[in-house]
């Protein structure tokens, strides 16, 4: 893939004006996800972002069966804005892309191994290729 090639794909999986429509937490709802999140995992650090991508990764089916082996879905979070982050106070008002899915509840919860991410709000869902995604510096 050449590097013009490259940074357009990067940019079209950045597009919030592509993919299929997702509908996350209401932000009015919030305070009692939050809550949800913290009897069902405590002790998990929660991050609610807005802006979001649920990327889903494109793999072989080999590759999905490795995943699913572990435990994992091969998908990932990338949002453009972190609203409330237990983990990292200073993320707020910054990107973040999360670590590989564990499990995605209600539509709205994105939990990983390390975090549960509360997705606020519209986003949209794609199919990206792994390294398009991973390429994208934070």
């Amino acid at each position: 893939m050449s590097d013009s090639s490259h940074l357009a794909a990067i940019a079209e999986f950045l597009s919030m004006a592509s993919g299929r429509p997702m509908q996350g937490c209401a932000p009015e709802n919030i305070v009692e996800r939050l809550e949800q999140v913290k009897q069902r995992h405590p002790g998990k650090p929660i991050c609610v972002v807005s802006n979001w991508i649920y990327a889903d990764l494109e793999v072989t089916d080999d590759q999905r069966d490795v995943f699913q082996r572990q435990g994992l879905n091969p998908a990932l979070l990338w949002a453009h804005n972190v609203l409330i982050d237990d983990w990292r106070p200073d993320y707020v008002g910054h990107c973040v892309r999360s670590t590989v899915q564990v499990s995605f509840i209600d539509g709205c919860l994105f939990e990983t191994r390390n975090t549960v991410y509360v997705l606020q709000g519209q986003g949209v869902g794609k199919v990206v290729n792994a390294a398009i995604i991973m390429s994208i510096l934070l």
